[in-house]
């Protein structure tokens, strides 16, 4: 490591999509509450981009192949919010939206 604290958080997601790294409480415990903020939100948008590929139905190898990174972008995902939420930490989420109570639409 070049020095200390500074991470590639993109190489990190790109490993993590291609399988070369498994995200896990022990994992994140050496990040810092920004960095882990940063890499869900890095997560969140990768998931996306790899939602918006467009692949042949009749392709079953690249079928299979998004279907597995989309697997493990997921399980990555429900990681580290699982280990936010044990920590206590906020994390808000601007790219989707927040649920409507009965009262703000009219019922």
């Amino acid at each position: 490591m070049a020095s200390e604290g500074i991470r590639n958080l993109k190489g990190i997601v790109s490993d993590i999509v291609d399988g070369f790294l498994t995200v896990n409480p022990l994992y994140l415990k050496n990040f810092k509450n920004e960095e882990i903020k940063t890499l869900y939100q890095l997560i969140i948008k990768k998931q996306q981009e790899i939602r918006t590929e467009t692949i042949s139905m009749s392709d079953i190898a690249s079928i299979r192949s998004k279907n597995m990174k989309l697997q493990r972008v997921q399980t990555a995902i429900n990681t580290i919010t699982h280990y936010l939420k044990s920590k206590k930490i906020l994390i808000l989420n601007e790219d989707y939206p927040k649920k409507k109570r009965l009262k703000d639409i009219g019922i």
